[in-house]
């Protein structure tokens, strides 16, 4: 497994591109989020390089446009040029129940509080319907969820609930989460296949890890 960190272009240091990195084999890559088009395109010239990979795996961290902005432009060409897609994403409306009974003020009905949950979580509602439209698998990204030599290993329902409540206006959570929580605390994390010894059952620092792992063992 290697791992390619997509960052700035032309010696710009000014233009927010946002979050991609890129983790592959010889047939398949995953592209942990892409949050502006130039991503995508760096993304899609990796691909005209790499011809044996024929799998793609799109991990989307959470909604912020800095990690989803250059999702769109990537499906589209992916679904043109044919290759098999997997979009992995919290999937809110799942949890929707949930999140009605963390808000519990009496007001709000389940058709509502889903509505709200799109209305909220723009971003990855238009990148699930346009994967949906092209024909692209999708997996809620819960844990234990198993993403080519990795899995997903964070949030836990009672966590992703808290934090959707939370961004819905939420003055108060029952104490499931603080109120000062980040959501990008929150996002999935992708913990690798490490050799023995080499694990950590702290999550924050789970990613870092994949990083050393990959750079020193390509």
């Amino acid at each position: 497994m290697r791992l390619k960190a997509l960052s700035h272009y032309n010696g710009d240091m000014d233009t927010r591109f946002g979050d991609c990195i890129l983790l592959y084999d010889s047939t398949s890559l995953v592209v942990y989020d892409c949050g502006h088009n130039q991503h995508a395109s760096e993304v899609e010239k990796f691909l005209r390089k790499n011809t044996l990979i024929s799998q793609v795996y799109i991990v989307i961290s959470h909604n912020d446009s800095d990690h989803t902005d250059g999702v769109e432009s990537l499906m589209e060409y992916l679904h043109s040029n044919g290759y098999d897609v997997t979009v992995y994403s919290s999937l809110y409306l799942k949890s929707a129940r949930k999140v009605l009974e963390l808000l519990d003020d009496g007001r709000r009905t389940l058709p509502a509080t889903k509505q709200h949950i799109l209305e909220t979580f723009d971003n990855i509602k238009n990148i699930i319907e346009k994967a949906q439209g092209y024909g692209f698998s999708i997996k809620n990204a819960t844990v234990g969820t198993k993403v080519l030599s990795g899995s997903i290993v964070g949030p836990t329902e009672d966590e992703f609930a808290a934090v959707v409540a939370q961004a819905m206006g939420m003055s108060l959570v029952k104490g499931v989460c603080s109120i000062s929580k980040k959501l990008s605390y929150m996002a999935p994390r992708l913990l690798p296949v490490l050799p023995e010894g080499k694990r950590t059952r702290h999550l924050s620092v789970v990613f870092l890890i994949f990083l050393f792992q990959c750079v020193q063992k390509p």
